[in-house]
């Protein structure tokens, strides 16, 4: 359903969308740490504020399917507050599955002014409806026909015209994930197991992702079709997709030991700051012309040495002595806040990551915790921008393939939970961000030996290495194959791309690693791209 707004109802729509997005962010953080804590009522309540904050702006908008599907979230809510209803696994992926769904319609409003009609997402409104009825929710249609690493066959309610040029494995992945990007995509085809991985495949949509590509740009246009009523309702399912109920694969279920942040002191510190959304342009142009008032003042100072080898007034000197300096102080507040305004917290990009090691372990059948660290660290936006795609290929690589499945961890002696440690902190000017996994951990060996095998290094250097410089091998272009995902966990896959965005925001990025005991990997950036002395 296409929105028609007028400019004054534009400006209303843009402030709701930044306001939902926020929302929605701070929603995937707090039902993650719900679900390992389902007695909380102080977090029970403020998911329920946020949501109902949520469907009171769609509401003033008329955007009825968010409406529906909130208001029903909203009252399961109520009733896990009033102790009438109990939180578990089963329950939370359902809840889980309705918040994507807002999320997705939230970013189909914000590109293309589209909402889904109440009808589109009739099959989740329905579940969520029995759940709150004390009903068993029935099962998902699609789930009923479809394993969810089984490709879909192409929706019958449109047909795709491809520009031309575009390979045929591209055209055909395109038509199964009409509603994915291609990083969603790509993150799917990755968590297949390694005997089901089309390496030139994934190769092709990794080098469409670096070139900046998006599906629509690969499509001359879509046409509709006719189709039966049965197939009407295939096309909402495809977000649900990537969510299947899986009993066996369950994630950290309530348990003490859980490590989860503590949001009590947070949330009320975040509640007393005000804060005013800016334009980022303006911003930027306020820090260039802080910078040339940094470089009069100092022009200033030169021509007050000047003056005072040629001036006899004694008092005069004193007078702009005192006048520099009251200036210099003005001028070196103003430069350190206006560098501030670009900074922002490394939570705005952490905050995903429970809800992504949540959803990945489950894939995989294994029980992750996350401990996050250092949220509250600063960094420039743009930095932290460029940041969040490395950081959520590196914490793939963890769970994929650096935590072993619980069995093979409690034959180890382990635990039979893997940690995951994502942590910020600032030393100087510069950033330390960190991800370190009790996993399985490098060989330095086996990388020196496929790096032989792949003819990028020579034997003699073999020898001569160290378990550091081995470890620089995982970053080297073409280091990666199906066989050395199988072989060292895949952590060469698409390293090469990470080290180069580090690399380009002048950062380092080093390895360390135990076999059988985990690997750690720190990656040190600027605190800003606009650093003025």
């Amino acid at each position: 359903m296409h929105i028609e707004l007028t400019e004054d109802m534009q400006e209303i729509l843009d402030e709701f969308l930044q306001e939902a997005e926020e929302t929605l962010e701070n929603l995937d953080q707090e039902l993650i740490e719900l679900e390992n804590d389902p007695t909380n009522k102080e977090l029970l309540n403020q998911i329920f504020r946020g949501i109902h904050t949520l469907k009171g702006g769609a509401g003033f908008l008329g955007l009825e399917s968010v409406i529906n599907l909130a208001h029903i979230i909203e009252s399961i809510f109520d009733k896990l507050r009033n102790d009438e209803m109990r939180l578990d696994s089963t329950k939370m992926d359902l809840i889980l599955e309705g918040m994507d769904i807002i999320k997705n319609a939230i970013e189909t409003l914000k590109s293309d002014n589209e909402i889904p009609d109440t009808e589109d997402i009739r099959d989740i409104l329905d579940r969520l409806q029995a759940l709150l009825d004390g009903k068993e929710p029935p099962q998902s249609a699609q789930s009923t026909t479809q394993s969810p690493q089984t490709p879909q066959s192409t929706p019958p309610q449109e047909e795709i015209i491809f520009k031309e040029g575009v390979d045929p494995q591209i055209q055909e992945l395109i038509k199964q994930h009409p509603n994915k990007s291609f990083v969603e995509i790509l993150d799917e085809l990755i968590l297949l197991p390694p005997e089901d991985r089309d390496m030139d495949l994934i190769m092709k949509l990794d080098e469409l992702i670096s070139q900046g590509k998006e599906i629509e740009d690969l499509i001359e246009e879509r046409r509709a079709l006719p189709q039966a009523p049965e197939a009407s309702e295939a096309a909402p399912k495809e977000e649900t997709k990537e969510r299947p109920s899986a009993p066996s694969t369950e994630v950290a279920p309530a348990k003490p030991t859980q490590p989860t942040p503590a949001p009590k002191a947070k949330k009320s510190k975040k509640e007393e700051v005000e804060t005013i959304r800016i334009d980022i342009e303006r911003v930027s142009t306020l820090m260039n012309l802080v910078g040339e008032l940094v470089l009069d003042r100092n022009r200033i100072v030169k021509l007050t040495s000047r003056f005072r080898a040629n001036c006899e007034d004694v008092d005069a000197i004193e007078e702009l002595n005192e006048a520099i300096a009251g200036m210099s102080r003005s001028v070196s507040d103003l430069q350190e806040v206006v560098m501030k305004l670009r900074m922002q917290p490394v939570k705005r990009i952490f905050s995903k990551f429970p809800r992504i090691v949540r959803d990945l372990a489950k894939k995989v059948g294994k029980k992750i915790n996350l401990e996050l660290e250092g949220e509250d660290t600063e960094i420039d936006r743009s930095i932290l921008n460029q940041l969040e795609d490395p950081l959520i290929h590196l914490v793939r690589n963890s769970i994929d393939h650096g935590i072993e499945p619980p069995e093979e961890r409690l034959a180890k002696g382990k635990p039979e939970y893997g940690t995951i440690v994502l942590s910020a902190l600032q030393e100087g000017d510069r950033i330390i961000v960190s991800i370190e996994d009790d996993g399985r951990g490098i060989d330095p060996e086996k990388i020196k030996r496929k790096a032989i095998e792949k003819g990028l290094i020579k034997p003699e250097q073999a020898e001569q290495m160290s378990d550091k410089e081995a470890y620089e091998l995982i970053f080297m272009p073409g280091f990666s194959t199906v066989d050395q995902v199988s072989d060292l966990s895949g952590r060469g896959v698409g390293m090469d791309v990470v080290a180069n965005v580090i690399h380009s925001l002048r950062g380092s990025i080093e390895v360390e690693s135990e076999p059988g005991q985990g690997t750690k990997i720190t990656m040190k950036l600027p605190l800003t791209v606009a650093i003025i002395r």
